[in-house]
């Protein structure tokens, strides 16, 4: 991690201000319904690692489902690049690496500097690239982050 994170203070700040569930309920469940899959509960005890976890497996399983998509069928054929997105991904991830390496740390008053073996990350990249000419054109979310995501709360 390049950034210097006060782990307490996060701590602290997330014991503020990330509710926890404090209460627990216990779900009944009909033996047909189980026997007939309509409704099998995950068993588990929920938490806040769990909630957390169920998120972002969530989050992963929404992109996974984006890219099984198919941009022509869906009327996407002129919408973006039509050239291969990991080359153009390493370009742009080595520029924006290039420029935060320049930025000052406030604590020491120095360059971040480089992430450490971000060569050998980029020239494994390079070496393992898909061929995208036989998987064709996906569709791909290129800043998929937390806040771009919305969740439902149930």
């Amino acid at each position: 991690m390049r950034a210097n994170i006060d782990i307490q203070k996060l701590n602290t700040y997330l014991k503020l201000h990330v509710p926890v569930i404090a209460t627990t309920k216990q779900f009944k469940v009909r033996s047909q319904s189980i026997e007939n899959g309509t409704f099998l509960p995950s068993l588990y005890c929920i938490n806040m690692l769990s909630l957390i976890t169920q998120s972002w497996l969530s989050a992963i399983c929404s992109l996974a489902a984006l890219a099984s998509l198919d941009p022509f069928q869906l009327g996407l054929k002129n919408f973006d690049h039509t050239t291969d997105y990991f080359p153009r991904q390493i370009k742009s991830f080595t520029r924006i690496s290039v420029a935060q390496c320049q930025a000052i740390d406030i604590e020491t008053g120095k360059a971040t500097g480089n992430i450490p073996y971000f060569e050998e990350m980029v020239g494994w990249y390079q070496r393992h690239l898909p061929d995208e000419s036989k998987t064709g054109l996906q569709i791909v979310h290129g800043d998929y982050k937390l806040d771009d995501m919305i969740f439902h709360p149930g």
